[in-house]
């Protein structure tokens, strides 16, 4: 539950912006939930909230994001995001029509682009969003 809460809250709250004001876990579907509770174990990470602006972020919790991405079907296979894809897969979880709409907004804006490997993209990615 601990790291399906810090998911939603870091990962959802963060993309869309501060949109949405809280998203509680019950609101993933069940299989995200599940990919995201096994990638966080995958990958070692505790689920702690991080700043992504810390330079010291850690490896692991890149990892746990570029896992999700991958076990989610959003990576290319050039390495780049599917953004077309990873925006109507949030469209589902995201339920506010404003939230989703300034998400999705954010979402394009963001470059996909694949990088050194698909944790630093699947972070640069995110980090993107979340700004």
């Amino acid at each position: 539950m601990y790291l399906t809460n810090c998911f939603v809250n870091v990962i959802l709250f963060n993309f869309v912006l501060g949109i949405l004001l809280s998203t509680a876990h019950s609101a993933l579907p069940e299989k995200y939930q599940q990919i995201v509770i096994g990638c966080y174990k995958e990958n070692g990470y505790d689920g702690r909230p991080l700043d992504y602006f810390d330079p010291a972020v850690p490896n692991n919790f890149k990892c746990a994001l570029a896992c999700i991405l991958e076990k989610k079907g959003f990576f290319k296979e050039d390495g780049s995001i599917d953004k077309v894809k990873f925006g109507k897969d949030m469209e589902e979880v995201i339920e506010d029509q404003d939230g989703r709409n300034r998400y999705l907004k954010a979402v394009d804006r963001c470059d996909p682009k694949a990088r050194a490997n698909n944790c630093e993209t699947a972070y640069e990615f995110t980090k993107c969003v979340n700004t």
